[in-house]
């Protein structure tokens, strides 16, 4: 079986190489584009105006996608399969009654705009996972390789020098151009997870040492997070590796103390102050998780697990572990976002929503170790990228249009898309082998008939 999956993956590239569906420099460009503004552009436009959501900014990254998209798959035409044109469709009437329910109970309106932005994840989600799942594996190591060069070098110019222009000035914490640390490593940590699982042992190290070292110089606990899941996700399949790992790390980390006299002490009653789950603690972020955890349970009694609507996260004002965070900070904190995804997700949505984080946390769980395992690398790295995704969900996110939320979107499209195809590819070589080719390709669904020619070629 691992030699048959071996042999599709060989089979996929002389198949990107036979320019399918669309031309690969253009296709190149595009996703390096795509990565690189859905970083940079709505963090950006977040700041500068000082607007309370990424929204806008993921609107102007979407449309100048859409645009490209148009040039690439010009020549075919936009055609959606029927399933996913169902899916879209059963969404927009849920959110619809959402939105109307979200108007009529508490006169928030929200909840529209928030679904026109919807439709944008809709069009665009189709021909983006398309792309990333017939992109090469070398291709796609090139776009991380790229994207977190870039990230890291953000890091550290913000460690050497701080950018303070424009409204950066006013921040406490900012990576240029995001608003806080917690910002900067969400959209790092899984990029580098999905970036490691194909690279080699050294290429692995550095990247753990740079979220280690990012974690502590920061200091950062999602930082410190994404870091303990990339030692489970680099290092678990061998003692070896882990052992060396660990003393390779010792000596960098103890080399880190001493040439930068680091204050050991502060910092770590900083992580500490953090890990300890109280409610009398004066901690700001442990309270805004505590809140987050409050908020899931009052929504969902108070509502009767019906959720109080999409977008309407606030509406049953603040709680008592609020009330604190206001008496400490003067101002509400993440009242309306959670503190992290799935709180959003569960409040405004109940037991659809607590539905969906479960099958989310099902998917990771059942496959983790399968996709580890597995010898397809494209698989690995979409799924590394899910897992990252489990911090933004259950530790510390920031809404519905968080940039790294929609690339986790089309993380998870373009692992099923491709999913779907490889199970095709395996098909036809199992035909293949067994002299059946041509009474396979004649069972081939249309949206696979550019198959066709390729196989023929081989048989």
């Amino acid at each position: 079986m691992i030699t048959m999956l071996q042999t599709h993956e060989k089979l996929h590239e002389k198949y990107i190489d036979s320019k399918y569906i669309f031309n690969k420099k253009l296709s190149f460009i595009f996703i390096q584009f795509f990565l690189l503004s859905i970083i940079v552009i709505p963090h950006f436009i977040y700041v500068t105006l000082q607007l309370s959501s990424f929204a806008p900014g993921i609107v102007i990254v979407l449309s100048s996608c859409i645009l490209f998209l148009l040039i690439l798959f010009h020549r075919y035409g936009v055609h959606y399969p029927k399933t996913y044109l169902n899916g879209v469709l059963i969404l927009v009437f849920y959110l619809l009654f959402q939105s109307a329910q979200s108007f009529f109970l508490y006169g928030i309106s929200k909840a529209f705009f928030s679904f026109l932005i919807i439709l944008f994840y809709a069009f665009s989600l189709h021909y983006l996972r398309a792309i990333l799942a017939e992109a090469s594996v070398k291709s796609l190591t090139q776009h991380l390789r790229i994207t977190c060069c870039f990230l890291v070098i953000l890091g550290l110019m913000e460690l050497c020098f701080g950018f303070r222009g424009l409204n950066y000035s006013f921040l406490d914490k900012p990576v240029f151009p995001f608003r806080e640390h917690s910002h900067y490593a969400l959209f790092l940590g899984p990029l580098v997870l999905a970036l490691g699982v194909v690279s080699n042992f050294f290429l692995r190290l550095t990247l753990s040492s740079c979220l280690l070292g990012f974690a502590l110089t920061f200091p950062n606990l999602t930082m410190l997070a994404f870091f303990v899941i990339s030692i489970i996700l680099f290092f678990l399949d061998s003692v070896k590796k882990i052992l060396v790992f660990a003393f390779i790390l010792t000596i960098l980390l103890f080399s880190f103390l001493n040439f930068t006299h680091f204050d050991l002490y502060s910092n770590f009653y900083y992580f500490t102050s953090r890990l300890s789950l109280d409610a009398d603690s004066t901690n700001l972020t442990t309270l805004v998780f505590l809140q987050g955890i409050s908020d899931i349970k009052r929504y969902l009694l108070t509502t009767n697990f019906w959720g109080s609507g999409f977008q309407t996260m606030g509406v049953l004002g603040p709680s008592e572990i609020s009330d604190k965070i206001f008496f400490l900070a003067n101002t509400h904190l993440n009242l309306k976002d959670g503190g992290f995804l799935a709180a959003k997700i569960i409040s405004e949505l109940g037991i659809t929503g607590l539905s969906l984080v479960f099958y989310y946390t099902s998917f990771i769980v059942i496959y983790f170790f399968k996709y580890l395992k597995t010898s397809i690398q494209k698989e690995k790295m979409f799924f590394s990228y899910l897992v990252g995704f489990s911090v933004e969900m259950f530790l510390r996110g920031y809404g519905y249009f968080s940039p790294s939320f929609f690339l986790a979107l089309v993380m998870w499209f373009s692992l099923t898309f491709y999913r779907s195809h490889k199970i095709t590819y395996c098909y036809l070589l199992i035909q293949l082998d067994a002299g059946k080719l041509d009474r396979s390709l004649e069972e081939i669904k249309p949206e696979n008939s550019a198959l066709i020619p390729l196989f023929k070629k081989l048989s």
